[in-house]
Order: C-alpha cells, then sequence, then structure tokens
C-alpha cells in the first residue's frame, strides 16, 4: 500500500485499476494473502493460546475388578435406565395401567391367538410382578418368548410402551379440554 502511495506522490496516475503498476499490485495481493492467512490462522488457533483439552467419555472397562469401579459402573447403569424410563409418566396403579396397555394392544389386533398372546404376555407380567416401568427399563422381549409368548407380540409388548404412554396422555389432556 505504501507503495502505491509513493507511486502516486511521485507523479503516477490512478484513473483505473489498469494503471496500479504491475510490481505493486503483485505486492498488493501479497499483502492480501498475508493478512487472509493471519485470519486463517487466528480462527484455527486454539482460545486464548492455551492447548487443547482431551476429552473421553467412556464408561470404566469390565475388566478392572476394583470395588469402586463396579459402583461407579453400577451407578452410571442405573442413572442411564433412570433416564430412559423417565421418558413419560404413569400415574395410577401399576396393574391397572398393565391391564389397560394389553386391552389397548389387543384392541389393535383382530386374530383372536394374536389377542390372546398379547394377554398371556400381561399375566406373564403380573405373575413376575413385572409394571409397565420395568418392562420398558428391562427392555427384553426375550423374556416373554422364553416363557411362549411369540416374538412379535412379545416385541411389540415390551416396545410400545412410551407408545402408549404419550397416546394415553395426550388422551388425558384432550378429555380436561373438552370437560372444562
Amino acid at each position: 500500500m505504501k507503495s502505491l502511495i509513493k507511486h502516486v506522490d511521485d507523479g503516477g496516475r490512478l484513473d483505473s485499476q489498469a494503471d496500479v503498476p504491475q510490481m505493486i499490485r503483485q505486492q498488493l495481493y501479497a499483502e492480501q494473502h498475508e493478512r487472509s492467512q493471519r485470519r486463517y490462522k487466528k480462527s484455527t488457533g486454539t482460545a486464548g493460546g492455551l492447548p487443547p483439552i482431551t476429552i473421553n467419555n467412556m464408561l470404566p472397562s469390565a475388566t478392572r475388578s476394583s470395588p469402586d469401579t463396579r459402583s461407579d459402573l453400577t451407578t452410571t447403569q442405573s442413572t442411564l435406565q433412570k433416564s430412559y424410563h423417565l421418558d413419560f409418566e404413569l400415574p395410577g396403579f401399576r396393574d391397572v395401567a398393565l391391564n389397560e396397555y394389553s386391552e389397548w394392544h389387543e384392541s389393535r389386533v383382530f386374530n383372536a391367538t394374536l389377542k390372546a398372546d398379547f394377554v398371556k404376555a400381561r399375566d406373564i407380567a403380573l405373575a413376575n410382578a413385572l409394571d409397565l416401568e420395568l418392562i420398558h427399563e428391562e427392555n427384553d422381549p426375550s423374556f416373554f418368548g422364553e416363557q411362549g409368548v411369540k416374538r412379535g407380540t412379545a416385541k411389540r409388548f415390551v416396545g410400545d410402551i412410551g407408545v402408549w404412554a404419550k397416546k394415553d396422555e395426550s388422551e388425558k389432556a384432550d378429555s380436561m379440554l373438552v370437560n372444562s
């Protein structure tokens, strides 16, 4: 830029871009390139010149055998399970909710054998004191399959709890609006 000013001071004319001497034009391009390189380096550098911090989000290895590690793993697993099963709320009696859930499934199939299979899944859950939250938390259709429930029925019975709970919540909210 200083070269361009000196060129004008020495009597050079600058009526258009074509009047800029080739040597000065190359200097301007070089300066612009340096500025853009500095900006790029500054934007990709670390904040405040500090080294980057590496964060590893990994559960402790199951091969460690210290009691502290096992309790940490258990705590982490229970925290994950709690956050997993709290996606919805099941108010009221747990056994009543289980019956209503089974009836909902029965209402969604025409075949009497499939209806009976949902009743069987409900009866197995009641016999094992499993409510919907526990079934959803464990997420284990094979438990019902091992006791004679058909594979598809078991997968639906275990996997649709969140869908049913959210549907039930929205129906209750709708009925409150209608009744008010």
